[in-house]
């Protein structure tokens, strides 16, 4: 898969050319691709170098691929279908270790291709050795590495927003599809961890330029098995959140069947043209 007019240089800003084992750009500043099959596009001192441990990323990986999530995964195949009929690439916003956007490109109708970053070194690497065909980048999401209207469809799940950003590389009535959790998702787990659950609160950090066009609640009842119940754990912020006590009572339970929920939220990319 060849992808022209994507990234831009982090040091110098200009587009990168992107051959077999780097990129450059004009000003010859060059970077290599990794082993994974990834770039590491993080070069400007004061960003965040941090991101998802290795152990937590494992955590997610091995708990995604087991299908809990596949109901959520489904419904974004479905919505990217109907928003982006036109779609060339699809960026795929903190990506994780790829799951979602590997997802949709393997079971979509459309001929998209993927480009995905995350802060995280150990998520893209395992991002990029599962979906060769695509392309990945570490980078903040305060300061991308990929070109001005360069994307079509902006895929955004359980992860900080940038607004500036996130329009700036979305074309101009391209599609920001951002997931957060419904009220009663992993409730059961909730009711384990604390004496009084709490609900989410369904509210999202997307704002303007997007506008808001669609709202899709997607719910299903998960039974987990005892490595599923770890991996939930620590791949989760509840794994730094909760007592030992808490912890410990979890990870004896030899399943746990548990609501799960999650919101899509459609948004239109409404800004000026750059």
């Amino acid at each position: 898969m060849m992808f022209e007019n994507i990234l831009k240089c982090p040091v110098c800003g200009e587009p990168l050319k992107i051959e077999e084992k780097r990129a450059f750009c004009g000003k010859n500043h060059s970077f290599d691709k990794a082993k994974e099959g990834y770039f590491y596009l993080i070069t400007k001192q004061g960003y965040s170098l941090s991101g998802d441990s290795a152990e937590s990323v494992r955590a997610r990986r091995e708990f995604l691929n087991s299908g809990y999530y596949e109901v959520l995964a489904r419904a974004l195949v479905e919505t990217v279908e109907k928003y982006g009929k036109d779609a060339k690439i699809l960026t795929d916003a903190c990506c994780g270790e790829g799951y979602y956007s590997g997802y949709i490109k393997e079971n979509s109708a459309l001929n998209l291709s993927v480009t995905g970053f995350d802060l995280s070194k150990s998520a893209v690497k395992l991002a990029a050795k599962a979906y060769p065909e695509s392309l990945f980048y570490t980078a903040n999401i305060s300061a991308i590495p990929q070109l001005d209207s360069s994307a079509d469809i902006l895929l955004h799940s359980f992860a900080p927003v940038h607004n500036g950003e996130f329009s700036r590389v979305l074309k101009k009535g391209g599609f920001l599809i951002d997931v957060i959790p419904a009220k009663r998702h992993l409730w059961q787990l909730k009711e384990v961890l604390y004496e009084i659950p709490y609900e989410n609160d369904e509210k999202s950090s997307v704002e303007e330029p997007f506008r808001l066009v669609e709202s899709i609640t997607v719910t299903d009842t998960v039974t987990l098995d005892k490595n599923g119940v770890k991996n939930v754990l620590f791949m989760t912020p509840y794994a730094y959140k909760t007592s030992e006590a808490a912890e410990k009572k979890l990870l004896e339970l030899e399943s746990l069947t548990t609501e799960v929920g999650f919101v899509i939220n459609v948004y239109e990319n409404a800004r000026d043209a750059f």
